[in-house]
């Protein structure tokens, strides 16, 4: 029997090193442009340039925080490639709105956006800090999980698409089952986002742990445990 191909997307200025025990030798691990060692694109490209990276079959594609809302895209916009999704701190919409209370406010991601062109070092550390925020033990980044740094124009066309995406709409077109799992003390993306995703998806589950945001570094086993159930689902 034939196994469901499993396609791993990891989240804003990290890289593939992030699914490091977790992804196995035949699966693919993608690192968005500027990424890794990937070439830049443009932040209207990233979407294309994921799904022409697909199997031409059918895939569990497993995403973490902007990873995990690029899986979505590309289930609502391709639903003949994707099987089933596991998404990790995943958001519909990352920025807060009139109608949309559980994201970063608007003054709080500008200014985040402005230490990213001014003093990434900084700000990069402190997005590091956020991510490890609600785990019981502390990560020794430097030796214990070192992303390769994405490039400048990278980062803000990331944070372009943290800013402009709102996939509340195309959430709701998604028919393949779904596994959230998100942080309860997550700082970056509140649980909150990862409940009202749940209620707008058809066939979906969300599961909270007692964790923060850096799901792939701190609970590397869990996922394992979960994408093989959902690996089970999927075929």
């Amino acid at each position: 029997m034939k196994h469901t191909a499993r396609v791993f997307i990891h989240g804003w200025a990290q890289d593939a090193s992030c699914w490091r025990g977790i992804a196995r030798q035949h699966d693919l691990c993608l690192s968005l442009p500027g990424h890794g060692s990937q070439q830049d694109l443009p932040a209207e490209a990233w979407t294309g340039y994921c799904y022409q990276q697909l199997p031409k079959e059918p895939a569990l594609l497993i995403g973490w925080s902007l990873g995990a809302m690029m899986a979505l895209r590309l289930a609502a916009r391709h639903p003949d490639r994707v099987r089933a999704l596991l998404l990790l701190a995943a958001t519909p919409k990352f920025v807060r709105a009139k109608r949309w209370l559980h994201g970063t406010s608007q003054k709080a991601f500008r200014a985040f956006e402005q230490g990213v062109s001014e003093q990434p070092a900084t700000t990069l550390r402190r997005f590091t800090a956020m991510m490890q925020h609600g785990e019981k033990t502390a990560l020794l980044r430097q030796s214990d999980y070192a992303p390769q740094a994405a490039t400048q124009h990278a980062l803000r066309a990331g944070l372009s698409l943290l800013r402009e995406w709102d996939l509340r709409d195309e959430a709701e077109l998604v028919e393949c089952p779904v596994l959230l799992v998100h942080g309860r003390h997550d700082a970056v993306v509140p649980v909150a986002a990862a409940e009202a995703l749940a209620k707008r998806l058809k066939n979906a589950r969300l599961h909270v742990i007692d964790g923060g945001h850096a799901l792939p570094v701190f609970h590397s086993d869990n996922i394992v445990s979960w994408a093989d159930e959902m690996n089970k689902i999927a075929e």
